[in-house]
């Protein structure tokens, strides 16, 4: 059964409606771009257009459980996608541990700038092994794409738990800050920068362990061996960049993880992402003219530690942040014991508003 016959089988059947039968086209031309010619049922079943005793009804098992294969693995559903490559989960042969393998896109095959950034990424992922940073565990090439496999993890990505429960406490908050602190730490030893930390790039596995995840971003900090980042051009995500990402600044240094890591850690304890807004030059002009508000005025109950330990993460000049990860790591072990931290009182945070 070809795709577009089970999709049509599907609407016969009044399963998906016609507006989502298209998006699941959409999607699978994005796949085939990206190389791999996943079904039609794997993208339904992904995008929870239909469930799996649905697809039972229109395929039967048997046929449901053929798959891609991709080398020694075999591609059993597509898990994300991002600039650099879309994300697949697979199983290698002779093993049973699942995988979540990243495939450079046939795009840019013939972009070898494009070729040395995920060949420096795949080698960064396979290099760091904090229990707090997913691991990469095997790279290379396969007919003629470029890839990389890393550990798959069974969780939920911080940015879902957000928005399913709302604001988390500070209790829970500082359990991942601290755990995604440490893994700074190793990122700073290696003299590197994550560039992209965001909820959406932090998961949580079954047992609640914090992962950091996609490390596309990463650079040296002394001495960048690609062109990848120009004077002007800003790598990130606007609503946890820095000061100095947003202006494009090629010094960029872990301070600018630190700077991603408070906003991460507002946006867990406030529900929403710091100035949340349209456009980077919104953003930039929020910068210079606005305070963040004190998080009090959603969770009274946070501690002043907790918020002088944020207010200086999220400083906007950066050498009012801390310097290093470690340092970090030792006030939030402070506020987390009930210890009050050394960190002086700042002028960061705008008081909270009256809530009616």
């Amino acid at each position: 059964m070809t795709d577009e016959d089970f999709l049509q089988k599907a609407l016969e059947m009044r399963f998906l409606t016609p507006g989502l039968a298209d998006e699941a086209r959409r999607v699978l031309r994005e796949i085939q771009v990206a190389g791999l010619e996943l079904t039609a049922y794997d993208v339904c079943l992904r995008r929870r257009f239909l469930t799996m005793e649905q697809i039972d009804q229109i395929v039967g098992p048997e046929e449901r459980t053929e798959r891609k294969r991709f080398g020694p693995y075999t591609v059993l559903a597509k898990i994300g996608e991002g600039g650099m490559g879309s994300v697949y989960k697979a199983v290698k042969d002779g093993e049973s541990q699942s995988y979540a393998l990243k495939i450079l896109p046939k795009k840019f095959a013939a972009d070898p700038e494009l070729h040395a950034r995920f060949r420096r990424e795949a080698k960064i992922a396979c290099a760091l092994t904090h229990p707090n940073l997913v691991r990469g565990l095997d790279a290379g090439e396969i007919q003629g794409r470029l890839y990389y496999a890393m550990e798959y993890v069974d969780g939920i990505l911080l940015s879902d738990v957000v928005d399913q429960r709302g604001p988390l406490p500070e209790k829970a908050t500082l359990q991942i800050a601290l755990q995604i602190t440490s893994a700074l730490v190793e990122v700073h030893a290696q003299g590197l920068v994550h560039r992209d930390i965001k909820p959406d790039n932090i998961i949580i596995d079954r047992q609640g362990v914090a992962k950091l995840m996609d490390l596309g971003l990463m650079k040296h900090t002394i001495m960048d061996v690609t062109t990848l980042t120009k004077t002007g051009f800003t790598v990130g995500t606007p609503f946890y960049m820095s000061y100095e990402q947003i202006m494009g600044r090629r010094d960029i240094d872990i301070r600018a993880d630190i700077y991603s890591l408070g906003a991460t850690l507002y946006h867990m304890v406030t529900g929403a992402a710091p100035f949340d807004s349209l456009s980077v030059m919104e953003i930039l002009e929020k910068f210079q003219t606005l305070r963040l508000e004190d998080p009090r005025g959603v969770q009274p109950d946070l501690s002043e530690g907790f918020c002088r330990v944020l207010s200086r993460m999220i400083a906007k000049d950066r050498r009012e942040r801390y310097a290093t990860p470690k340092e970090l790591l030792e006030e939030l072990n402070r506020v987390h014991d009930g210890v009050e931290p050394k960190t002086r009182p700042m002028s960061v945070l705008a008081p909270p508003k009256k809530r009616k």
